[in-house]
């Protein structure tokens, strides 16, 4: 029986080739852990490095030795109830460890085991934040870094850059200077690059859009490097308030 991963709320996923992924810090293991559960909330697992062989089970002296580092595995559910983690390992009985797959794990065991030269951190490798709305007869498509809550790490040096946005077509919207639109500059976790599109007046009230996104994602962390991501995201947007006009 599938574990009953919080994961499993959204309906509609995003579809990425390539993440946009974000390590965060904090020493306070207790506020480390709401943000872990708020990522997991949003519908993004977490990774995290763990002391695999000394304190993490392994069977041999062999898995030990080959694995001094510590192991990632992934946080992709929580049990606020039995106050438990869900974690998936890709470390299974053939490769020498006792956890493969899915276990739950005790928050309070994670605490003991993450690994000493990655004490608190955290990684979360999540799509392209991708927002959209109307405004004032403008179809705005907003892109980022998934916000964290945690302390992020390399705040000021990891960057999305030469964004470009192309819409499906819809039978209720029209759009005025054509369905794609490109910007170049620098967007740091928090941050939100803004495409504009001007819409032909519609008489729908609401309407639902593909919206392909692409972007190079730039960092220095584990060494300077960048990255080519798309994200695939179904939006519906209100036009409700769209402020009727022409184009001449």
């Amino acid at each position: 029986m599938s574990p009953p991963l919080e994961l499993a709320h959204q309906v509609v996923r995003d579809r990425a080739q390539g993440l946009a992924s974000v390590m965060c810090y904090d020493p306070y293991y207790a506020r480390m852990l709401q943000s872990i559960r708020q990522c997991l909330s949003d519908g993004h697992p977490v990774l995290v490095r763990l002391h695999s062989a000394a304190d993490y089970p392994a069977a041999t002296m062999t898995a030990y030795q080959n694995d001094l580092e510590g192991h990632v595995v992934m946080i992709v559910a929580y049990d606020d109830t039995r106050r438990l983690l869900g974690i998936w390992d890709p470390w299974d009985k053939r490769s020498g460890g006792e956890r493969g797959e899915f276990s739950w794990m005790p928050a309070s065991e994670l605490a003991a085991i993450v690994q000493d030269s990655s004490r608190d951190c955290y990684i979360v490798p999540a799509p392209l934040e991708v927002n959209a709305r109307v405004e004032d007869g403008t179809l705005k498509v907003e892109v980022g870094f998934y916000p964290v809550e945690g302390i992020v790490m390399d705040r000021d040096s990891l960057f999305l850059s030469d964004i470009s946005v192309e819409l499906g077509r819809t039978k209720d919207l029209s759009f005025a200077e054509g369905s794609s639109a490109k910007i170049s500059g620098q967007w740091k976790v928090g941050e939100n690059a803004v495409l504009e599109f001007p819409l032909v007046e519609s008489e729908a009230s609401a309407a639902s859009l593909v919206i392909e996104v692409s972007a190079t994602v730039r960092g220095v962390r584990p060494y300077p490097f960048q990255d080519s991501i798309r994200t695939t995201a179904s939006r519906r947007v209100s036009l409700k308030q769209q402020a009727a006009f022409a184009v001449a």
